[in-house]
């Protein structure tokens, strides 16, 4: 199941200016591929450092 979403943490706004929209009909279908893995606790702090970087920078710039 894909629910709707915002395309990452840029909106709606900027999807849209972008061409990145899709719309689907009425029973009309799509596809994507996900892949995503898990991290065992002690393998999350540099993660969360890393993100906290990348969201720090992205909120100045």
């Amino acid at each position: 199941m894909i629910l709707p979403a915002t395309r990452e943490h840029l909106g709606y706004r900027c999807a849209k200016e972008n061409g990145q929209m899709r719309y689907l009909p009425p029973h009309g279908a799509a596809s994507w591929k996900i892949e995503l893995g898990f991290l065992a606790e002690e393998e999350t702090a540099p993660v969360r450092e890393k993100i906290g970087r990348l969201l720090g920078a992205d909120r100045i710039g």
